[in-house]
């Protein structure tokens, strides 16, 4: 009875540790994710065109070449400075080879985004963290701008 007690004690206790392990990753990413939400945040608030491109994948500023203009539409649709907002991730998505990401990739939302202008607005963008096939792909390759109702305001990418 001993000896069963404490098998059942050692995989309790790495069954914790292995949850433990991976909560820690995902609360890893979610910090890195919320982190580059503040830089877009900040870089429409101070319509900060070169910071802001730069979070753009290779692919997607090579495949959209009017990614510039794109970007003024969006920067020319979004009004004051923002005050709160909150941000939301749909987790990781992709594929893995032996528990590691060959393709990984998320949908992140900036939602109820409020500004001094009394405006709200959701800023949502898809970005790949690993593609392993073309690693050009790897950063935001899309990102929209819509207002309260939902109503596209600006597409970039």
């Amino acid at each position: 009875m001993n000896i069963m007690l404490k098998r059942i004690t050692i995989i309790l206790l790495f069954s914790f540790l292995f949850v433990l392990a991976g909560c820690g990753k995902s609360d890893a990413e979610r910090e890195q994710l919320e982190i580059k939400a503040q830089e877009i945040v900040r870089c429409f608030d101070e319509k900060d065109y070169k910071s802001l491109k730069i979070l753009f994948s290779e692919r997607t500023l090579l495949d959209a070449p009017n990614i510039d203009e794109q970007i003024q539409l969006a920067f020319d649709a979004y009004e004051g400075k923002s005050t709160s907002y909150r941000f939301s991730y749909l987790g990781m998505d992709g594929s893995q080879v032996d528990g590691v990401w060959t393709d990984q990739h998320t949908i992140v939302k900036i939602n109820s985004l409020k500004t001094d202008y009394q405006k709200t607005y959701v800023i949502s963008y898809t970005e790949y963290l690993v593609y392993n096939d073309d690693k050009r792909v790897v950063g935001i390759i899309g990102m929209s701008l819509r207002d309260e109702n939902n109503n596209v305001l600006a597409v970039i990418g």
